[in-house]
């Protein structure tokens, strides 16, 4: 069974989970497109991803989940005909979200978190 964690797909990216899996699907990394020498994800921060991870196990429904999450990413673009191709970036991090609920803000999650999705989006 598959639980979106937030309506994100209007903002171009999903965070979906299933068992004590996360999945984050957004578009590919791109560099020099917007500006020379700058990375792009389809116009999608790092950031609001991250703190939809975040903001789930913090509220309500936080309460009913705990334990080891791992997280895998997939990236979308479009080849030369068009089409809409998925890549598997793999596994991103494990989070311990027992950890994570006695964090007061997302700060020092979303850095960690960014850091490790950047890493994982250069493979």
């Amino acid at each position: 069974m598959v639980i979106s964690l937030s309506s994100c797909r209007d903002k171009g990216y999903s965070v979906s989970t299933s068992d004590n899996n996360i999945y984050i699907e957004m578009p590919s990394m791109t560099v020099g497109i917007v500006g020379p020498n700058v990375v792009d994800y389809g116009g999608v921060s790092l950031y609001d991803i991250s703190e939809s991870v975040y903001n789930e196990f913090h509220g309500l429904y936080g309460l009913f989940k705990s334990g080891k999450y791992n997280v895998y990413l997939k990236t979308k673009y479009k080849n030369d005909y068009g089409e809409t191709v998925t890549k598997d970036n793999g596994l991103v991090i494990t989070l311990d979200t027992d950890e994570m609920k006695r964090y007061q803000s997302s700060g020092y999650f979303s850095g960690n978190f960014e850091k490790a999705l950047k890493e994982a989006l250069w493979r």
